[in-house]
């Protein structure tokens, strides 16, 4: 059995940190010929499930049931947490890191998903370790940030591929290595990693001969080097002291010596089948490249559904192909990928919109655009297409606010939400939706019209029962000029209705005007002055210039000036502040002085105006009266000097002629 015959040693230790709740997990389980050690890290910000713990024991258990080392059962280990968490999602979406290593106690084999890490120690150096899924990553392979910049980069936690995503899931998958005596292997969460990096791993192996020693030794380094917030962390340790090593080796080696003949012979066949592969993968990339180029030029006609189409094709010939890792090959299968990714959300979501269902087409909308920054940032494609993409955004957006803001009778927020909809669906030619988006927006704006117009009537019924008939007959033609323009211009199927009842109304309250003496109606124009000093009273001056107008044009009718004087003050106080409408009173008082060239008393008022203006603190208009004095002192003191010297000529000439 190969467990006895071998000595693996393992301790943890994974703690909440500044936090009360441990977000992290580890477990393991050893059986007779294979073991499973399993570490993950959630990164979702669900309360109510564990996710760490969910995809660990998902793995587990997978693995009890049916062990093995192979590169199918990791990575059906893996898709079985990833599909854990994708089905126990419930309000939020479920999501971790997590790193999977499977041995049958000679080889080792890992799979990850995040940035969760594994390193594998040999003769005091690192030997083998895991890449984080990373935007941080990714930058420093092209080497636009230094390796020991990872732990604090930016944008360390910005994931591309980790369990519960949505869309293509693609882990990484290793090979099968080949351990040693001696060989140290580590899992840990970024509660570590952001805490230490490769000279504190080497640091806590030197001369630690237990598992134990080097945990407690990195955890201390942890907690030591705390500032601020400190993460959730979990570490393992894995002494190898001793791998499994098969008694029948050396007879082994003997059959092997009689096979190489055979396998020589094999060989023929193989370079045969090898060389009919290559062919095949040729003619396969030489397609999928066909393929990726349709369906580049459908997203650019904005054709979603046949862009997905082609990448579909392509992406069943990039698994014929299966290139190996870090292959052109294979980057090309990765970047149609995410093309693959891009086609689906934009597909998912144009089908959303067709159906009404506006969120949902945003969030696919917004997936796109997420996936083809990545097409661009880790592939330099042109994204001309994402212009596109971000306008059907726009439009899902602006017909989620619409039609919420319409169920909720906010009709002039569904106008604007509405007509922002579409203008969108203009812009990429989208003639259906705009249809769609405009269908809504008459719906809006007649409902909006109409409901104006009951605002105007309601008004007017109020007046009307105050025996304010003129007011009241202002009101009812404003709801009217609503009404009729629900009927004209929006089809209201109500307004006729609604026109036939108030068209009565109005004329009664004509008839009530019509009806009116001259005292009578200027009774009511006094009642118009009483609520107008009230509303002005209560700081309401909208409301008391309205009823100050009302009066107004009464008294007009009825040339009643001294009234229309005492009215027009009080509109003049009430828009400008009874001193700001003195002041512009003596300031037309001095242009009338002025156009009758009495200086003296056109200054004196623009004096009077000035003094005004500065005890406001209006000192822009205190500063133009004044500069107007000065010029106007001027023009008197020309004339003065004029009368004086034409008095004097007028002198002489008497003299000479006497």
């Amino acid at each position: 059995m190969r467990k006895e015959n071998s000595e693996f040693k393992t301790k943890f230790i994974s703690e909440s940190g500044s936090y009360l709740r441990n977000a992290d997990y580890f477990a393991f389980v050893e059986l007779e010929n294979y073991a499973c050690y399993c570490v993950a890290d959630g990164i979702d910000t669900d309360e109510k499930q564990e996710s760490a713990k969910l995809a660990v024991t998902a793995v587990i258990t997978a693995f009890s049931e049916d062990p093995g080392i192979s590169k199918n059962k990791i990575k059906q280990y893996i898709h079985v947490a990833h599909q854990t968490l994708l089905s126990e999602a419930r309000e939020t979406r479920l999501e971790a890191s997590i790193v999977i290593v499977l041995t049958d106690y000679k080889n080792i084999r890992w799979a990850s998903a995040g940035n969760s890490r594994l390193v594998l120690m040999r003769n005091g150096r690192i030997k083998f370790r895991t890449r984080d899924m990373s935007l941080s990553q990714n930058m420093a392979d092209r080497s636009e940030i230094a390796l020991d910049q990872l732990e604090t980069h930016e944008e360390r936690h910005n994931l591309y591929c980790y369990l519960g995503q949505n869309g293509h899931f693609a882990p990484q998958i290793s090979g099968k290595k080949k351990m040693d005596d001696g060989d140290i292997i580590f899992l840990y969460t970024r509660g570590i990693w952001e805490s230490i990096g490769d000279a504190e791993l080497l640091d806590a192996i030197e001369g630690a001969s237990e598992p134990e020693i080097v945990c407690t030794g990195i955890e201390d380094v942890v907690l030591s080097q705390q500032n601020g917030i400190l993460e959730n962390y979990t570490f393992a340790s894995i002494f190898v002291n001793k791998v499994y090593r098969n008694p029948k080796a050396n007879k082994r080696k003997k059959i092997l010596k009689i096979a190489f003949s055979i396998s020589m012979a094999i060989l023929m066949v193989v370079g045969m089948i090898l060389l009919m592969k290559y062919r095949s993968n040729k003619k396969n990339m030489v397609q999928m490249q066909k393929y990726e180029e349709r369906g580049i030029n459908y997203l650019n006609e904005i054709n979603y559904t046949a862009a997905d189409e082609q990448f579909d094709a392509a992406i069943e010939l990039a698994d014929k192909i299966n290139a190996r890792e870090n292959t052109d090959a294979y980057k090309h299968a990765k970047k149609i990928e995410v093309y693959d990714a891009v086609s689906g959300y934009l597909s998912e979501g144009i089908e959303a919109v067709s159906e009404g269902e506006y969120k949902k087409a945003s969030n696919k909308f917004e997936a796109a655009i997420s996936s083809a920054n990545t097409l661009e940032a880790d592939y330099g494609e042109n994204i001309d297409f994402l212009d596109a993409v971000s306008t059907y955004k726009e439009f899902s957006d602006n017909m989620k606010n619409g039609t919420e803001a319409l169920d909720a009778s906010n009709y002039e927020k569904a106008v604007e939400y509405l007509t922002a909809a579409s203008k969108a669906a203009d812009s990429i030619d989208d003639t259906a939706n705009r249809s769609t988006s405009d269908e809504l927006l008459n719906t809006a704006n007649g409902k909006m019209v109409i409901q104006n117009g009951n605002t105007y009537e309601v008004n007017g019924d109020v007046l009307d029962g105050q025996e304010l008939y003129s007011k009241a007959l202002t009101e009812y033609n404003s709801a009217l000029s609503m009404y009729t323009l629900a009927k004209e211009s929006y089809s209201v199927p109500e307004a006729d209705g609604k026109i036939a009842a108030l068209t009565i109304k109005i004329d009664r309250a004509n008839d009530k005007v019509n009806s009116l003496s001259t005292q009578e109606m200027e009774k009511e124009a006094d009642d118009y002055i009483q609520k107008g000093n009230q509303a002005a009273h209560e700081g309401d001056d909208a409301a008391a210039l309205e009823y100050y107008e009302s009066a107004k044009e009464i008294y007009q009718k009825t040339n009643n000036d001294t009234q229309l004087l005492v009215v027009n003050q009080k509109i003049e106080n009430t828009q400008y502040g009874a001193d700001e409408g003195n002041a512009l009173t003596n300031v037309l008082d001095a242009m009338s002085y002025m156009a009758s060239m009495d200086y003296e008393t056109a200054i004196a008022e623009l004096e009077i105006a000035r003094d005004i203006y500065r005890e406001q603190g209006d000192s822009e208009s205190a500063t133009a009266v004044a500069h107007t004095i000065s010029n106007l002192k001027t023009l008197r003191d020309s004339a003065v000097n004029f009368n004086t010297q034409t008095g004097d000529i007028e002198m002489n000439m008497e003299n000479a002629v006497g």
